[in-house]
């Protein structure tokens, strides 16, 4: 619930008066005179972690974050993601390529599709 709810803000589909959490990051990050340089993920017995990795005059910080929050974090930011195979080791086999029908719906759908209908007031 917490996340549909976090994801329709997003989307701008209902006002709320919080501010998103990966907004208030990056804010917390541009106060800080700091940039995000990189996200990094990394696999052991326990599973898939992760971090941010922050920049400030020639400084670096590594911050130890949830995998989904450094991905989202990096891809606002445009920086690499980094994995290593440790982590990737993880991940689960490919799945099963599609099947005929299933690509030419893919397909389909790509070809009436256009970047106005992710626009916040395009959403139905």
């Amino acid at each position: 619930m917490n996340e549909a709810n976090r994801l329709a803000r997003c989307l701008g589909m209902t006002s709320c008066p919080c501010t998103p959490i990966f907004e208030l990051a990056e804010q917390l990050v541009g106060h800080l005179g700091a940039a995000v340089v990189r996200a990094y993920l990394e696999g052991d017995e326990r599973g898939i972690s992760a971090g941010l990795v922050l920049e400030r005059d020639g400084l670096e910080l590594a911050l130890p974050c949830h995998p989904a929050d450094a991905l989202a974090l990096a891809v606002r930011a445009r920086a690499p993601i980094l994995a290593q195979d440790s982590a990737l080791a993880l991940t689960r086999p490919a799945a099963a390529p599609p099947t005929p029908d299933a690509a030419d719906g893919v397909r389909r759908w790509l070809d009436r599709v256009s970047p106005g209908d992710f626009e916040a007031d395009s959403a139905r």
